[in-house]
């Protein structure tokens, strides 16, 4: 007569030797990089932060020189009014004097705007409730020394930068790949299985064991072996690409520093003495009735030009070092 019964059986698959740890590090290289990405992201916030205050301060300045061109200007308006009266001046004299005063207040009121802007920006990336109350240092513009050290500078990059990071990850699991893919043209054990005969007749010696083992007879797994490989030999490419854009990025930013700085040394040791000179000799001939107070003025006007060019030049050099670091 037939009996009922039923197996029940308990199977385990079995890694192949390796593989778990190949698929573990590829995970943790992946991790890698992304933690790379998200330091990155917080670097530029910061510099962009940075770029904001030295923007802040370079307005300050900026404000400060127009607030006086303004004043030149409107004593240059005055002056030559006074004079049409007497009609030593044109009418039309006066009236590019006012259009000169109506400018200088204009491009204040657009510094004004700027600040207001650049204040808006900064709370923005903050996070703050309120507008921040901006204690800018005066020595956000001021030129640097820096040791710029080419090979120093670019090794640093080289270790920090995420897109290196990235690439070494993207080389790291194609090589995991490889691995896998090599395993599987091995013979190896699927699965272990323990099972047990219940039913009438059951006994203590109605257990059973068994292997289940794939024998790559007719596919070595050749096509996804050598797939596996082309792809780490174009990571390896993209990653040499990488290093070599990292390296040109560096030298280019260290060329900047060195540009601006050599054009704000420029401005201190040329522009800005000589015009300084000028100012004092226009004052010490006013003074002693020997030059015409509008030209005193102009003088006066060209030595505001030349410092909010020196300004520019230094906010533009702050802009430069903060790029390279």
């Amino acid at each position: 007569t037939n009996k009922t019964g039923m197996n029940i059986g308990l199977r385990v698959p079995i890694p192949r030797p390796g593989t778990i740890h190949a698929k573990v590090e590829g995970a943790r290289l992946g991790a890698e990089g992304q933690r790379g990405l998200a330091e990155d992201t917080r670097r530029q916030l910061r510099a962009r932060i940075f770029k904001l205050y030295a923007r802040m301060a370079m307005l300050r300045a900026d404000l400060e020189q127009h607030t006086r061109a303004g004043q030149l200007r409107g004593g240059q308006r005055d002056e030559l009014g006074a004079r049409a009266g007497l009609s030593v001046a044109t009418n039309l004299d006066v009236a590019l004097a006012e259009v000169a005063h109506v400018q200088a207040l204009d491009e204040a009121a657009r510094i004004e705007g700027e600040m207001t802007r650049v204040a808006a920006e900064l709370q923005r990336i903050l996070g703050a409730t309120e507008p921040p109350t901006l204690q800018v240092d005066p020595g956000e513009l001021q030129l640097r020394d820096l040791d710029l050290d080419r090979d120093a500078l670019t090794e640093r990059a080289m270790s920090t930068r995420p897109e290196l990071r990235m690439a070494q990850t993207l080389v790291g699991q194609a090589q995991a790949e490889v691995y896998l893919a090599r395993s599987e043209a091995y013979p190896w054990f699927d699965w272990a299985q323990v099972q047990y005969r219940a039913g009438p007749n059951a006994t203590a010696a109605s257990w059973g064991f068994g292997v289940a083992m794939t024998l790559p007879v007719f596919s070595l797994n050749r096509g996804e072996i050598k797939a596996s490989r082309a792809l780490v030999r174009q990571r390896e490419f993209e990653e040499r690409a990488q290093i070599a854009a990292v390296a040109s990025e560096v030298g280019e930013a260290i060329e900047r520093v060195e540009q601006t700085a050599r054009r704000v040394k420029d401005l201190e040791t040329r522009l800005l003495p000589q015009i300084e000179t000028a100012t004092r000799a226009a004052e010490t001939a006013l003074a002693a009735g020997a030059l015409d107070p509008v030209t005193a003025s102009t003088v006066a006007t060209r030595m505001v030009e030349a410092r909010r060019t020196h300004i520019a030049a230094l906010l533009e050099h702050r802009e430069a070092v903060i790029d390279l670091e």
